[in-house]
């Protein structure tokens, strides 16, 4: 009797024991593809806004590439980023991991604009993570090149190609020509990413560090919570835009390349958007203003990127000619494409080795 005792209790703790762990896998994995603290879930017990957005820009934004969760999800196991009960005691750790986070978001933006061919990449991913990230190996900060090499090495073309980051500028130049070849979704992602470089920017220089966390500014950090989730991809130029209705076919089709560039596009509270999305860009310009001054995309940065300030004194000093009005809009969207171009090279630069 003692006997059968003792089985059942050992049986039962076996069962919660399980059931507790598939409960926590599945917050930990809810985390990764959503990219924010479910309601009620224990892990992560602390929730870092910064983390979530290099999350969320590891697995490709809205577009969730589940491909790569098991490598994110064995790094925040290493670095122990599910316990972590106060960031600001894990500086060193998080800085760290925001490196290896890094070379998963560069790795995507080069795959999916240079040689997305719908690749599958599924056991080469297993095997990185088999040989990197297995129980006994430790994360150590040296092997980052080789986990950077591993990742290029999926992709035979990424991994040959010569001059990587002039090849990406030259992609992302061939596409002021045919915008609509880049979805809004990865336009989003990039507007996110280089928002964020901008806060961080050191003397005006932008480079891969821009994109790393720097876990001891967390006031910096908390600015960015949850936009990801919270704001909409904005044309400032509508495509429906009244202007649009007195244009020849010629000019419409010109109109509509020009609110498909990715300098048209802004980072905007959902609720803000649905209600200005197709107004005039001078009206939703007092909009704008309302947005929070870490808005760089909207507000710009310096003489990094044109904002909506630079647009408003240029439509000022105009007639009420409407040609002349889209004239002007457009120099302003080609500007911003041409500095947005150059930011994202810069920030996803590989060093040619």
């Amino acid at each position: 009797e003692d006997t059968l005792i003792f089985w059942e209790q050992t049986w039962k703790k076996d069962v919660n024991s399980i059931f507790d762990r598939f409960i926590e896998n599945i917050e930990k994995y809810e985390y990764i593809i959503d990219t924010k603290k479910q309601d009620g879930a224990k892990y992560p017990i602390v929730e870092i806004p910064a983390l979530s957005s290099q999350i969320y820009a590891a697995i490709s934004g809205k577009m969730r590439n589940t491909i790569f969760v098991p490598l994110i999800w064995k790094l925040l196991d290493k670095f122990g980023a599910f316990e972590w009960t106060n960031a600001n005691n894990k500086n060193e750790s998080l800085t760290e991991l925001s490196k290896w986070l890094f070379e998963i978001e560069r790795f995507n933006i080069f795959w999916k604009i240079l040689s997305f061919r719908g690749q599958s990449l599924t056991g080469a991913i297993e095997n990185i993570n088999n040989k990197l990230f297995n129980d006994e190996n430790e994360v150590k900060n040296e092997d980052i090149c080789i986990f950077r090499k591993n990742l290029l090495r999926m992709i035979s073309e990424l991994h040959n190609i010569e001059n990587k980051n002039e090849k990406l500028k030259e992609k992302l130049d061939e596409y002021k020509e045919n915008p609509t070849a880049i979805n809004d979704w990865m336009k989003f992602l990039l507007l996110n990413r280089i928002n964020y470089a901008l806060d961080h920017t050191n003397n005006g220089t932008i480079n891969n560090s821009n994109l790393y966390i720097i876990s001891n500014e967390t006031s910096k950090n908390k600015q960015f919570n949850q936009w990801h989730n919270n704001c909409d991809f904005e044309h400032c130029l509508a495509k429906k835009n009244e202007s649009k209705e007195n244009l020849n076919d010629e000019q419409k089709m010109f109109f509509e390349k020009k609110t498909s560039l990715i300098g048209n596009g802004a980072i905007l509270d959902s609720s803000i958007n649905k209600g200005i999305k197709n107004k005039n860009i001078e009206d939703k310009i007092n909009e704008y203003e309302k947005a929070p001054q870490n808005n760089h995309i909207l507000h710009g940065k310096d003489n990094l990127l044109l904002g909506f300030n630079d647009l408003k004194s240029s439509l000022d000093n105009l007639g009420e000619e409407n040609i002349d009005k889209l004239k002007t809009i457009y120099d302003w969207i080609d500007e911003r494409t041409n500095q947005m171009n150059d930011i994202i090279v810069k920030m996803y630069s590989y060093e040619e080795e």
